[in-house]
């Protein structure tokens, strides 16, 4: 199994198109005096869940043998690179991250992993930047799974209110796989619930056929675009501390309240136990009394427990953020 520096520092593959790229081992990583993606180099990070056909696209795109779900059977905190080098010159860098699911269960990760790849890259003050970012979806899909709404929901905190949609592809997969009719409402849905505020920001949805032709009908008007700027995420890393405990703190406030449903629903569970005891003949009471109130200390417990969390986390933002 690789370390986790070799993890984070995945270095960028090099080679002929059509040519396998190599990954490298943990003599090629370094924190410093790497090569980094020079001006001519157009990054472009995929993100979605596991098996949603971020790396189908990535072997459309550049002809390489890129192994089809791999990430399932691997280490989770892998970010994979590949390269292609357009007839104009230019060159795509292709950024292929973990799937949401497969990252912990935890949805800052993909971009916690992002963000340190984005800083292993940099050196001698220059700062590599993202300039694009596509959201994979399965079209297939009946409902949008709980991971992707965490994740989505963390990286419009993090960059949607800084402009940044415009840089931000929705690409729609496995259209092959529904009928045409089916795949339209639930695009529709995306594009009114789950998206939106994408969307109202300049970000487009993208669908993607499982081609060559469709993966650069996508590509080309996103790379040929008259301005390569930076994508906003790697220019607000001196803030990432500051971002990452404000967007933990609401996170776990949405844990928080799911945590409360359950506790609500525990307590009237044990009142309708309560109120069915004076039902029961003497001799019985007893002893679910004792049952109701073994169960009442565990739900007290929890309780607790998140009031304490809760209380622990408000202290030392608010410390944080009083701080000089």
């Amino acid at each position: 199994m690789r370390s986790r520096a070799s993890t984070f520092l995945l270095s960028t593959f090099r080679g002929k198109d059509n040519e396998e790229p190599r990954r490298p081992n943990s003599k090629d990583i370094t924190t410093e005096g790497h090569e980094e993606p020079g001006p001519e180099k157009f990054v472009i990070a995929l993100l979605g869940p596991s098996g949603v056909g971020k790396s189908s696209f990535i072997a459309h795109a550049t002809g390489q043998n890129v192994k089809i779900g791999h990430l399932l059977s691997s280490c989770t905190d892998s970010i994979d690179i590949f390269e292609k080098r357009r007839s104009d010159g230019k060159v795509i860098v292709f950024v292929d991250t973990p799937g949401y699911d497969l990252a912990d269960k935890n949805p800052n990760r993909v971009l916690n992993l992002l963000t340190q790849w984005l800083k292993s890259q940099s050196a001698n003050g220059v700062r590599v930047n993202l300039n694009a970012i596509l959201f994979f979806h399965r079209i297939t899909d009946n409902r949008m799974p709980v991971a992707t709404q965490s994740h989505i929901n963390r990286f419009e905190k993090l960059v949607g209110k800084r402009g940044a949609p415009k840089r931000i592809l929705l690409i729609t997969t496995m259209w092959d796989e529904v009928e045409l009719r089916t795949g339209e409402s639930r695009e529709e849905q995306l594009s009114r619930e789950f998206w939106k505020k994408f969307l109202d920001g300049g970000s487009s949805i993208r669908r993607f056929w499982r081609s060559g032709t469709s993966a650069w009908e996508i590509l080309n008007p996103l790379v040929g675009g008259v301005s390569n700027d930076g994508f906003p995420l790697p220019s607000v890393l001196d803030n990432v501390f500051q971002e990452e405990l404000e967007d933990e703190l609401e996170l776990d406030a949405d844990q928080a309240l799911s945590t409360m449903e359950q506790i609500y629903h525990e307590q009237q569970r044990l009142l309708e136990k309560l109120q069915a005891v004076v039902q029961l003949p003497n001799g019985k009471q007893t002893d679910v009394l004792k049952e109701v109130l073994a169960e009442e200390k565990k739900v007290s417990g929890k309780l607790g427990s998140l009031l304490h969390r809760l209380k622990r986390q408000n202290h030392r933002w608010f410390h944080l953020r009083h701080t000089d």
